[in-house]
């Protein structure tokens, strides 16, 4: 009689069990447990972290970049400012041929030729080159490029050479023949300036 009366709750305790095991069961192993879902927003809350680092390292490089970029505009603006304030924005080949025997005249230098000679357009700058041949002494050659490299123009000695002349000038000193080659620079309009112009017409005159 004692047995058939613990029965009952024996079959409620496997029974117990067996509910936990299937709670357990369901909640570790199911795939639509509670484990596994958790388990799952933790992975997808890890691959959102890692996409969110990778942006953020491409968006630090790209700030980067960009200020790279800046640095490289602020570099050529700068250089820009630097052409347009030191080069004439008009050609003036007489006036610089005029400069140019001046100066030889100052020191008494002959010269025996001068001429215009050719012309390179650069990214923001036109070069002319002019050609000269020159007869004085070794101290009016010497005295004559340090006066040319003393002038306020940018001017840039070229091809030089200096030789004893078959004419002398003087019975004081040795006549030496010089010839070389000066270039110099004249500021051109850029594609900054035309679209600056450009965008100054269309818009009409500030109010």
């Amino acid at each position: 009689m004692e047995s058939l009366k613990r029965f009952p709750s024996f079959l409620v305790l496997i029974g117990w069990v067996l509910f936990l095991g299937y709670k357990y069961y369901n909640f570790a192993f199911s795939s639509d447990g509670q484990l596994q879902v958790e388990q799952k927003k933790v992975a997808d809350l890890k691959e959102e972290v890692s996409k969110m680092s990778t942006k953020t390292k491409e968006g630090a490089a790209f700030l980067k970049s960009m200020e790279a970029k800046k640095d490289s505009i602020r570099a050529q603006q700068k250089r820009l400012t630097d052409y347009q304030g030191a080069l004439p924005e008009i050609s003036d080949v007489p006036n610089m041929m005029k400069m140019l025997l001046t100066e030889a005249r100052k020191i008494e230098i002959r010269v025996d030729r001068i001429e215009p000679a050719r012309k390179v357009q650069k990214e923001y700058y036109l070069e002319q080159e002019f050609k000269l041949d020159l007869r004085g002494s070794y101290q009016q050659v010497i005295l004559f490029l340090y006066r040319i490299s003393q002038m306020q123009r940018i001017l840039r000695i070229g091809g030089f050479s200096m030789k004893p002349s078959t004419q002398s000038l003087s019975s004081r000193y040795t006549t030496l023949a010089a010839s070389l080659s000066i270039s110099a620079f004249q500021y051109t309009q850029s594609k900054e300036d035309r679209l600056s112009k450009d965008e100054s017409v269309i818009g009409g005159p500030k109010q």
